[in-house]
């Protein structure tokens, strides 16, 4: 059965192929806010799933569309790139807080797996969307800087859009909302 996660104006729909849930919501069971509550300024990237199994996915969904000019200084001084390098790293923290407490039906033992065996996939992904502007190689030079500040991890980095490399993210199929950015209602 498939998932719905919506994140801001666009929905995302994991095949059956996906155990994915929506870690940074605050009103849910992750664990999330509990961190955030007690260690200031912790983020988290917007999903985390396992995918056929096979690997572990920590996604965060960026959607610039209709902000370009208050997200340029963003995507072009590396300040973006931090900022994902930073909500992997406080979101491995809530992995760990999950394994240890079980919190929720969440899949926390297989990521738990993924991210503690060396011949395991860990994939950081970065869902961007912006007004058109992005192109494969603006994309590959934010997943090199992702993929150099995450070297630490060992983790496969992947920066996708609905324009230029849909299939990067397997079995995901993503709509706008009403009232996305550029879009009609």
């Amino acid at each position: 059965m498939s998932t719905s996660l919506d994140e801001k104006f666009q929905r995302f729909t994991f095949s059956d192929n996906w155990v994915v849930f929506k870690y940074d919501d605050v009103t849910g069971d992750t664990g999330y806010a509990s961190i955030k509550d007690n260690v200031s300024g912790t983020k988290a990237c917007d999903f985390l799933g396992v995918f056929e199994h096979s690997a572990a996915y920590l996604i965060e969904v960026k959607d610039f569309r209709g902000f370009r000019i208050q997200n340029k200084k963003r995507l072009t001084t590396g300040e973006l790139t931090a900022e994902v390098a930073q909500k992997v790293r406080d979101t491995l923290a809530g992995i760990i807080s999950g394994c240890r407490r079980r919190a929720g039906p969440h899949p926390w033992p297989e990521l738990g797996h993924y991210l503690t065996s060396a011949d395991q996939e860990i994939i950081v992904v970065l869902c961007l969307e912006d007004d058109g502007r992005l192109d494969k190689s603006k994309m590959d030079v934010h997943k090199q800087s992702i993929k150099q500040k995450l070297s630490w991890l060992n983790a496969k980095v992947r920066v996708v859009s609905r324009q230029v490399n849909p299939d990067k993210l397997p079995g995901v199929f993503v709509q706008d909302l009403p009232g996305a950015a550029g879009h009609a209602s």
